[in-house]
């Protein structure tokens, strides 16, 4: 994870990572947008500024993202486009 700047509320378990927010994983996974909230007690992701991104199996773009790490799902809202690549979903 790149960024210029975050803050860690250590009582809340909690981090605000300010952008532009460049997010990279080795199993292909990438998120770019700003103003990223990661809830470190809830394994959560969230963001209310748009977001786009890729998984193994394709492309997203979001006004709104929200990643529940734990139970491995993602709920996109407004403007959503999402371009999956056939035989990459399994």
């Amino acid at each position: 994870v790149t960024a210029p700047s975050g803050e860690f509320f250590i009582d809340q378990n909690r981090l605000i990572v300010n952008g532009p927010v460049v997010a990279r994983s080795a199993s292909g996974f990438s998120l770019d947008g700003n103003n990223i909230e990661v809830n470190l007690e809830t394994n959560r992701v969230d963001t209310t500024e748009p977001v786009s991104g890729a998984l193994p199996m394709g492309t997203f773009r979001a006004d709104k993202f929200s990643a529940d790490l734990k139970g491995r799902t993602i709920t996109m809202q407004g403007g959503v486009k999402l371009r999956l690549q056939p035989g990459k979903t399994r």
